[in-house]
């Protein structure tokens, strides 16, 4: 046999190999992932709860500082239609939607966070 052919058929073979011990190890590997231990939340490290209050503290911020950008908004709004600056308007709503979106996603943050764990447990 040519060294050309028998070169390309050891490659071949050698692919092959690659391929079974990489469908054995993969098969492995799925069957340990269904014998993980299932994962809890963990609440005693420390500083835990200094976490969640940091967090807490951050949540009421977004909604005290959507509240002032919904009515800056909307001052926005109206004194630039009094004036007849259409531009400065649009921005006002701009700014109104904005506030109305950052509620909205505010508010729904842990509605959003289970249904991520969810998509994540599902796996």
């Amino acid at each position: 046999m040519p060294r050309a052919v028998r070169t390309r058929h050891h490659h071949r073979a050698a692919a092959l190999r690659g391929a079974s011990t990489a469908t054995i190890t993969l098969l492995a590997a799925t069957a340990r992932a269904d014998a993980a231990p299932t994962i809890q939340p963990n609440t005693s490290i420390p500083g835990t709860a200094e976490a969640q209050r940091l967090v807490g503290g951050l949540w009421t911020l977004g909604f005290v500082a959507a509240t002032a950008g919904f009515v800056l908004g909307l001052a926005m709004m109206g004194i630039a239609g009094h004036s007849g600056n259409a531009h400065l308007r649009e921005r006002g709503r701009v700014g109104v939607v904005a506030s109305l979106i950052a509620v909205v996603l505010l508010g729904a943050a842990n509605a959003l966070l289970r249904w991520a764990e969810g998509v994540g447990q599902s796996f």
